[in-house]
């Protein structure tokens, strides 16, 4: 494997979608861990199977599936592997990766090794995470220098692909097939099956079953790395104006957890405004720092202060008028709901014609793309007002239905991104 081309050709065959470089400084070794980055980066890159809390309020650890490339199709588990953020500095480090394992390159990474320009390989294959190390003087180690040249990322993105043949290109060429289609039928995907399909969410299944995605509810991005979202428009020459759901993690902490959903709705809800019977709702947007006028609770962050987590044992809490934490999303929850599905998202417009018997939708050959998110910019989006909670939980007969959902404004999207912009498919 000495040129970039046979490494990508080899994470390809290993069902990676995604591979990223770490060009490793003299001290990246495993008793000092690897240095990833200042900031959430690394954790919106790279999968993770649950997020616990360190000892104190001093560190989140994130687990990983991560398996070492021995050879072309070895795998070798590393069953201590994990991310680390230390949120007083900040930053994120690697560790524990040859735990469990024994590598044949394993001395590039021994504890003693310090030996700036070796290159870390990071490939992504749904929720695992594939590693391979190459020596400094290796061709391939040159290659990256120059790739990560154009790159401010400590994770430099070179893809499975070649730039040509990316991704991206991939996704743009898929989806301009589907616009220049006109109005579809509306359908989803089940099992390579397609199906008929009827709800609020369908222009968004519609366009995922057309690029051969199931409506399966994996954490997983849609395409190849990306994330795809669409978005009712009135026109296609305009910008969006609608509000996109970012994502539904329910509460694991407050009132709604200690007491459950019933008496929650029933200390902070109100009857349904159109008089259905026997209904009790608790739903209208929420924002930090202001008392939503239906229910008497204000959104608060606590542990987080000018842009830093200050205490990893804090999160996102609904505040009554009392002070009591009427619900609490702590913050290593909701790091494993933004995790994965933020980092690249493709923003499709569509347009849906009502029919009794089956709507039907239609996409725009112009899309928006975001990319580069991070945790910590959803808290910041949340602080200034840019994010929103806005539920739509009920009772009705004393039977709950939960609906916990954060939102943002198309045209406030952008605070989200390190890159956010319209692109067009022609």
């Amino acid at each position: 494997m000495d040129s970039l081309s046979k490494i990508r050709s080899v994470f390809r065959e290993n069902g990676c979608t995604e591979l990223y470089a770490k060009i490793l400084a003299e001290n990246d070794n495993a008793k000092n861990q690897i240095y990833f980055g200042p900031n959430f980066k690394a954790l919106s890159v790279l999968p993770i199977l649950s997020v616990t809390k360190g000892k104190g309020k001093k560190s989140l650890f994130g687990l990983l599936d991560f398996y070492w490339l021995e050879g072309q199709n070895c795998l070798l588990g590393a069953n201590g592997a994990k991310l680390i953020f230390y949120p007083q500095y900040p930053e994120v480090r690697f560790s524990g990766f040859l735990r469990g394992t024994d590598i044949s390159y394993s001395r590039l990474l021994a504890e003693d090794t310090r030996v700036h320009g070796r290159v870390l390989f990071l490939g992504v294959a749904g929720s695992r995470v594939i590693g391979l190390v190459v020596s400094a003087g290796a061709r391939v180690a040159k290659e990256v220098a120059k790739v990560a040249e154009s790159s401010d990322d400590v994770l430099v993105d070179i893809g499975v692909l070649s730039d040509s043949n990316s991704a991206k290109n991939k996704l743009f060429k898929s989806l301009k097939e589907v616009s220049k289609s006109g109005w579809l039928k509306s359908c989803r995907r089940s099992n390579d099956k397609i199906l008929p399909c009827k709800g609020v969410n369908c222009g968004g299944y519609t366009l995922e079953a057309l690029l051969g995605i199931s409506n399966n509810g994996k954490s997983e991005p849609d395409f190849m790395g990306w994330e795809l979202k669409s978005v009712q428009a009135k026109s296609f020459e305009k910008m969006p104006v609608g509000r996109i759901t970012l994502f539904t993690p329910e509460p694991d902490g407050g009132i709604y957890v200690v007491k459950g959903v019933n008496q929650f709705v029933q200390s902070y809800g109100y009857p349904d405004k159109n008089g259905k019977p026997n209904r009790m709702n608790f739903s209208s947007p929420h924002y930090f720092g202001k008392i939503n006028k239906n229910t008497g609770l204000k959104i608060e962050i606590q542990g987080f202060s000018k842009g830093k987590i200050t205490d990893t044992n804090g999160g996102v809490c609904l505040v009554g008028k009392r002070g009591e934490i009427a619900a609490k999303w702590n913050f290593s929850g909701l790091m494993e709901h933004w995790n994965k599905k933020h980092n690249k998202v493709c923003f499709v417009p569509s347009q849906k014609k009502a029919s009794n018997n089956c709507d039907q939708f239609r996409y725009s050959d112009m899309v928006y793309l975001g990319e580069g998110s991070d945790f910590v910019r959803f808290l910041s989006a949340l602080e200034i007002g840019a994010v929103y909670y806005d539920p739509g939980i009920h009772v009705v007969n004393g039977v709950p239905k939960r609906r916990s959902q954060f939102r943002v404004d198309f045209k406030k999207l952008s605070c989200l991104y390190d890159r956010f912009g319209s692109e067009s498919l022609i």
